[in-house]
């Protein structure tokens, strides 16, 4: 048996009237706003260690690179017919916690240039809203709101709190 993804593990409270259109809305808000917010620090501040526990504001921004291209890699699949969300299972979960997953996929990530991350991050929002658009399927809203929408704007107010400190 395939692992579960870990939005079916998950509790998340879906809006009432949640749309594939108010997906594609808040997915395309929250990157911006996340994006607006990563880069008004300062870059020493952005790179500053252990600013989040063990990450800096930087492993945050990878973060949220990693789960934002896996959403668009789902949403693409579900909308091109490839897949079928009830039968697919294969996130990088495996034996990992989702701890052990964000560590992973953060270190994967650190050697890419800040810049780099920043433009990922926006073509993967962009790349979300525009297959929950092209999709005839009902889009998970979990998967989006965990990946993107609320996540993202969760850790947007986060790296705001860093121009605080």
């Amino acid at each position: 048996m395939n692992e579960l993804a870990p939005w079916d593990t998950w509790e998340w409270d879906v809006p009432p009237g949640t749309t594939a259109e108010t997906l594609a809305e808040q997915a395309e808000r929250e990157t911006t706003v996340m994006l607006a917010a990563a880069r008004s620090l300062p870059l020493d501040v952005l790179e500053r260690p252990g600013a989040f526990d063990k990450w800096s504001g930087r492993d945050v921004v990878a973060h949220c690179v990693a789960w934002a291209e896996i959403c668009c890699r789902i949403l693409g699949q579900l909308a091109d017919g490839s897949i079928d969300l009830h039968e697919y299972r294969e996130l990088p979960v495996g034996d990992e916690t989702g701890d052990a997953l964000n560590e992973r996929q953060v270190e994967e990530l650190r050697s890419v240039p800040i810049a780099e991350l920043f433009a990922r991050l926006d073509d993967a929002g962009r790349g979300v809203a525009g297959a929950l658009r092209g999709s005839d399927v009902d889009p998970p809203a979990e998967l989006v709101l965990l990946t993107v929408g609320d996540h993202l704007a969760e850790h947007a107010k986060d790296l705001r709190g860093l121009l605080d400190d």
